[in-house]
């Protein structure tokens, strides 16, 4: 199927994946500080999630929502992509060691790993994405 300029321009997919690397960049720096802090005293490692309400907001987009089935339900609206922003989390110290620093630095350097190859996925996804829109619009002007 070919995308036309018009779908690809009024999709969420741009957005979308906007704010993964912006998220994805945030996470980076997050998750670099804690590294930078891991011998700082009472220093609170913390974590950045976006993850599920990123996929709630794509849900909501696509049409996947949760029906109310029952009137005592609860009415839960998933958030829409533009409204999908960052938590962060503060890690509690592990009970052992007296400096109550909470920065594992070998989970911290998984993390950073795992992170850095999102970020790289969904960096060419983005340039697949922009080379395809490019396409869309060069066969449109023939």
């Amino acid at each position: 199927m070919r995308s036309t300029v018009a779908d690809l321009l009024t999709g969420n997919h741009a957005l979308l994946l906007e704010k993964v690397l912006d998220f994805r960049t945030l996470r980076q720096n997050v998750i670099s500080a804690n590294i930078a802090n891991a011998e700082t005293p009472n220093y609170k490692a913390v974590r950045v999630e976006f993850d599920s309400q990123l996929r709630e907001a794509i849900r909501k987009d696509d049409g996947l929502r949760l029906r109310k089935t029952n009137g005592r339900h609860f009415t839960a609206t998933p958030p829409s992509l533009e409204d999908v922003q960052p938590a962060y989390m503060v890690e509690a110290p592990p009970m052992s060691g007296n400096d109550h620093n909470s920065v594992d630095v070998e989970r911290e350097m998984a993390r950073l790993s795992d992170n850095q190859l999102m970020f790289n996925a969904t960096a060419q996804s983005t340039q697949s994405w922009f080379a395809t829109l490019k396409a869309a619009i060069q066969e449109s002007g023939r």
